[in-house]
């Protein structure tokens, strides 16, 4: 069930970043937040990838 929770974990944290990059007026912050969200997909796959 760990897996599990971990993915979830990722493709939420994912959302999230994603929701506030496209909410965030200064567009360092926001390219900030979308690369935040590119990792935690990225580490989503890895996790997803580990789940047989």
């Amino acid at each position: 069930m760990f897996i599990i929770e971990s993915w979830r974990e990722e493709k939420q944290s994912a959302w999230l970043y994603r929701a506030v990059a496209e909410a965030e007026p200064d567009i360092r912050k926001s390219m900030l937040f979308t690369t935040l969200a590119d990792a935690a997909e990225s580490q989503g796959a890895a996790v997803g990838a580990a789940y047989p």
